[in-house]
């Protein structure tokens, strides 16, 4: 299977049918903020999977944790998206390369298709990181799909 990195320090699983985005296709999601970070895509399923992180200082790290994180960028994405019809489906907890992810589901209507996603944050020494989770409301299953990458994101050696 292949994979890629994150920030050098995370080995994340590429799934079958997904590909790694190239910056021009990236470009072109208007709706992801500029940053470090890695998008796959599987088209023919219609999921699209977003990878970030940023460095933080000590006092923010010793400061932050993932529960605060995810509610702040909850709170965020329903003010973006409200227009959109966002709707909070609840919040979750789950390990991510060992550490623990606070995330949400919600789901929003984009060009008149009805879409569900998932947004799990994690803190990993003075780094967080952000993974999204986009697909069509039809294609539920690739939560799966999107699980089993979560589960498979380990340390890089």
């Amino acid at each position: 299977m292949q994979e890629t990195l994150l920030n050098e320090t995370l080995r994340v699983p590429i799934p079958e049918g997904f590909h790694q985005m190239t910056e021009e296709e990236t470009r072109k999601l208007r709706t992801l903020e500029a940053g470090p970070g890695v998008c796959l895509s599987d088209p023919r399923r219609h999921i699209l999977v977003s990878m970030g992180w940023k460095r933080v200082g000590a006092l923010v790290s010793f400061l932050l944790n993932p529960k605060d994180i995810a509610t702040n960028a909850e709170k965020q994405a329903h003010k973006a998206m409200e227009s959109h019809g966002y709707r909070c489906l609840g919040f979750s907890s789950r390990q991510i390369a060992g550490a623990r992810a606070e995330g949400y589901r919600y789901t929003y209507t984009a060009n008149g298709v009805g879409m569900v996603s998932e947004t799990f944050a994690a803190k990993i020494g003075k780094t967080i990181y952000y993974f999204h989770f986009y697909a069509r409301s039809a294609g539920e299953a690739g939560f799966d799909v999107w699980s089993a990458l979560l589960d498979g994101i380990a340390p890089a050696k």
